[in-house]
């Protein structure tokens, strides 16, 4: 039993001898006098008593005195970790577990020691880190089943959570079916092939009657796991900053990058890259022509009742979310009409007809899309890391314009569809002629992380998504409000 199961212990034991003394309480209030063995167990009770006030006294000054040799040198927050199953974890953010494995295994390459040993010294308040990264051989595996591996994934699916008040990715996918990959490939989701039919409906049966039986039409919808990688550098000077400073400052890259990168992907039309990408959610929806109404309150109104209808019309809406950019949402809650504000109230509640509102500087300005999030599924997988301080790499992105690694699968000198690498795709560092040969390697160069005293963190996650019913994505691009 740790400190933490203790501490409840004996305070639920507190609890039960004053309810325990209150009954003695009442049942002498209510009699001339108490029994023998009624007088002997309220002196048993008071000796008891004062034994386990002392005793939860010494094991908060016990619990007191952790924290205070867990507080980080640069006098950042602290929370005590007192219980692997992680009740006791609060005022941190989500994904706290996922950005302190990525500083583990950037500060155990440095210090040239065991990730796990590194874990303890750096994060010896955190009983997750350690727990995680422990094994028997001397190699750390996250992947290895048990509980460590679904803290991981848990970590992650909060790490994606903390992305709400930036990402529409991650807005949309806590409201939707969020799944994990285990160790598979890919991952099959059921689903209605019939519409609106209430084929499974039941029937009033009499007396004596026969039940019907009834049957549906299930189909199912097969999300491939792909990945989301990147590396990024960081000169040695940076990693050696205090801890709480290096972790912080991590977040908020990985956080800020992730949004952006995610929602590109996630709002585009694009479809499947086999080996390479999901669809994108408006792959194949056809765009609602916005209302060319005379004023702009009537133009919102057609343009939002015309999505809504089209997504009832195809028998979804079950949990609608409105998308769009910060110049629509201000837009709604300043039209103004008959000496009301129309839309205020419930813009100022993130809501409108009824359904949420995420806003995002993602969404570009004029498009307004609705996405019924019952119908969407996303998949994620577990993170890993490398780190690295020689290695080779081309300094190229996945962006529009040399030198970029997204080039064209048929011929890699050739730019392809930014931000995306197809399969064998990208710039070789021992490939001279494929740089010379064409522009999507004009321009391009390679760096010594070892020659400029430099880190790299390399991070690979696995993740997914799908739509699994057609209708249930409408949108409405360069509305007029």
């Amino acid at each position: 039993m740790n400190l933490a199961e203790k501490i409840k212990a004996a305070r639920e034991r507190l609890a039960a001898i004053d309810a325990r003394a209150k009954e003695l309480e009442n049942i002498a209030q209510a009699v001339d006098s108490l029994t023998d063995e009624q007088t002997a167990e309220v002196k048993n009770l008071g000796d008891e008593r004062e034994t386990v006030v002392k005793n939860i006294a010494n094991l908060d000054a016990l619990e007191e005195l952790i924290k205070k040799r867990a507080e980080p040198a640069m006098g950042g927050p602290v929370v005590v970790h007192q219980s692997r199953a992680m009740s006791r974890h609060v005022d941190e953010a989500k994904g706290t577990v996922f950005t302190r494995l990525a500083l583990a295994h950037v500060l155990a390459y440095l210090e040239r020691r065991p990730v796990g040993d590194v874990a303890r010294d750096h994060f010896a308040h955190d009983q997750r880190i350690e727990a995680i990264l422990k094994n028997a051989v001397p190699v750390a595996d996250t992947s290895t089943p048990g509980w460590a591996k679904e803290l991981v994934r848990t970590d992650v699916q909060g790490f994606i959570e903390g992305l709400v008040p930036v990402s529409v990715y991650a807005a949309v996918a806590s409201r939707g079916l969020v799944l994990n990959f285990g160790d598979a490939g890919s991952i099959s989701v059921p689903y209605r092939s019939g519409g609106v039919a209430h084929d499974l409906a039941g029937a009033f049966v009499g007396e004596n009657g026969v039940i019907p039986v009834h049957r549906t039409t299930l189909a199912a919808n097969v999300l491939n796991r792909y990945k989301m990688g990147v590396i990024t550098t960081v000169t040695k000077e940076l990693s050696r900053a205090s801890n709480p400073q290096a972790e912080a400052l991590l977040r908020r890259l990985m956080e800020a990058d992730t949004a952006y990168a995610l929602d590109a992907a996630f709002l585009d039309a694009s479809p499947i890259v086999a080996g390479t990408r999901p669809a994108g959610i408006l792959n194949g929806v056809a765009a609602i022509a916005a209302s060319a109404a005379a004023t702009p309150i009537e133009k919102a109104l057609a343009d939002l009742k015309a999505m809504v209808n089209a997504m009832t019309a195809a028998g979804n809406g079950t949990r609608p979310v409105f998308l769009m950019n910060p110049a629509q949402r201000l837009a709604l809650s300043t039209m103004y009409s008959a000496g009301v504000f129309v839309f205020k109230d419930e813009v100022n509640a993130n809501k409108l007809m009824g359904a949420d509102i995420v806003a995002s500087t993602n969404v570009p300005v004029g498009d307004v899309i609705l996405v019924d999030a019952a119908h969407l599924a996303t998949g994620l997988g577990t993170p890993e890391f490398d780190v690295s301080d020689t290695a080779t790499l081309v300094m190229a992105d996945s962006g529009a314009a040399a030198p970029t690694h997204a080039t064209s699968p048929a011929d890699r000198t050739l730019i392809g569809t930014p931000g995306q690498v197809p399969q064998d795709g990208g710039i070789s560092v021992y490939d001279a002629a494929q740089r010379a040969a064409g522009k999507a390697g004009e321009g391009a160069q390679s760096i010594s992380l070892f020659q400029q005293w430099a880190i790299g963190l390399r991070t690979v996650l696995p993740i997914t998504w799908g739509v699994m019913r057609a209708g249930s994505v409408q949108w409405v691009d360069n509305v007029g409000w």
